[in-house]
């Protein structure tokens, strides 16, 4: 069981998830319920998942891109947008299969 102060942490922050695994935002048809349906549900701010499938290279550049613009207090769709023209710029348009389920101003305090 999870102490209930930790549901009261999660309420109060709305965090945003970062999901970096092969079609972790994917619906498919017949599916009801999702990822980023269940932590939108459980109160996050927002979730970015992919759509496709990802290598684990690829994955791990992504996610610290991603990371180091979010940290840098961009907003998540800059971020996105930045770690997608990164790769972009090294010929890889895996960026693109990330997907922010949130309002595009979201940041770090």
């Amino acid at each position: 069981l999870i102490d209930s102060k930790v549901y009261e942490e999660w309420a109060r922050n709305k965090p945003l998830v970062i999901i970096n695994g092969c079609h972790t935002a994917d619906l498919q048809p017949g599916q009801v319920w999702n990822f980023v349906g269940n932590f939108l549900g459980a109160g996050a701010s927002g979730v970015i998942g992919t759509e496709v499938s990802v290598q684990l290279p690829v994955a791990t550049e992504a996610a610290e891109i991603l990371l180091r613009l979010v940290a840098a207090r961009q907003t998540v769709a800059d971020a996105v947008l930045g770690m997608r023209w990164t790769l972009a710029s090294k010929r890889n348009l895996l960026g693109l299969a990330y997907t922010p389920y949130c309002l595009a101003d979201i940041r770090f305090n």
